[in-house]
């Protein structure tokens, strides 16, 4: 499985690295969003604008009622047709069944977007599960009237469907991306192309520091009216962090610098006026993967053996502790 994560993203991080105490999760597993076997919700009864609730994000529809069809947004559904083909079947999951063998699971369109509520705004999502509706993936697999046979006759086109996923904090797009390929036929070897056809989970912690989500899809095959491979995909167990985030928390948060940030090789603790009694440096998940206590004014280490990625730094002085991220290159 090929996916692509752009991980130099601005985040902040939900947990002391001085205590163990843990922050809850929240999954949104749909199964909150009652249905009646076989069947799904696509806002109808509810036109021109609703949304749903699922764990601790809101999911925005858009049904039209002019033309009776759902025109964007999201839909819920329990469908277990991984067969047929064509736009009538485009509210099914392609693994015929929920993550973990649920019920429930979502269904977005191009540019659906998702809020996230309660604890978990302005919190890191931690991930979700995502796979191909059936609609797409069968259009995929054998063409249909208006779209390509993935590779083309010979299998060498070197085609591939996306999904994009972004965040948003206080109203700002984050300039980072989460990417994940829900097909990929550019491989020098055909027999490595493969549609998705089952459950896979995406990280989206690189993200960082989120209020609302959202996905954008893109295809090598491109008409004159856009792009021709239908444009839905489908989530589950949405994993959400919930828990105050406050880096702010105390008058040393400005006493002392960390730089270069971001940093290659070494990083330099720096303090105006007061010894640092001990630093931990921890990376996403809470992992410790560097501690002292210098008790000292300055202090330099290697970090050239850390992974590329974001990571804490987390420094005590004079009996009080603050944080600030950095990113490794």
């Amino acid at each position: 499985m090929k996916t692509i994560k752009l991980i130099f993203a601005t985040a902040s991080l939900f947990l002391n690295s001085f205590n163990n105490q843990s922050k809850a999760q929240t999954i949104s597993t749909f199964e909150e969003n009652i249905l009646e076997a076989d069947s799904y919700w696509d806002g109808s009864l509810m036109p021109v604008g609703t949304t749903f609730t699922s764990g601790n994000a809101i999911f925005p529809n858009n049904f039209d009622s002019s033309f009776s069809y759902w025109a964007s947004g999201w839909a819920y559904s329990n469908l277990q047709d991984s067969t047929t083909e064509g736009y009538t079947n485009s509210y099914a999951a392609y693994p015929a069944i929920g993550n973990n063998n649920s019920s429930n699971y979502a269904i977005g369109q191009q540019n659906s977007t998702l809020k996230l509520s309660n604890e978990a705004a302005g919190n890191i999502v931690n991930g979700v599960y995502i796979t191909n509706g059936t609609y797409a993936a069968l259009s995929m697999e054998n063409g249909d009237d208006f779209a390509k046979k993935f590779g083309g006759e010979s299998g060498n086109d070197p085609d591939y469907f996306k999904i994009i996923i972004k965040g948003y904090y206080n109203g700002i797009l984050n300039s980072y991306s989460v990417e994940f390929y829900l097909a990929d036929f550019t491989f020098d070897n055909n027999d490595q192309d493969y549609i998705v056809s089952d459950w896979k989970y995406v990280d989206l912690t690189p993200l960082g520091v989120l209020d609302s989500l959202t996905f954008s899809l893109t295809s090598t095959d491109i008409g004159d009216f856009g792009i021709n491979t239908p444009l839905f995909f489908c989530i589950d167990d949405l994993e959400t962090s919930d828990g105050v985030i406050d880096l702010e928390t105390n008058s040393k948060q400005n006493l002392f610098k960390v730089f270069p940030n971001p940093a290659v090789e070494t990083l330099n603790i720096y303090s105006e006026t007061e010894i640092i009694q001990s630093i931990q440096v921890t990376d996403l998940s809470g992992k410790i993967v560097y501690s002292i206590s210098p008790f000292e004014i300055n202090y330099s280490f290697d970090i050239s053996h850390l992974e590329s990625g974001i990571y804490f730094v987390s420094v005590k002085i004079d009996d009080l502790s603050a944080i600030k991220k950095i990113i490794k290159n």
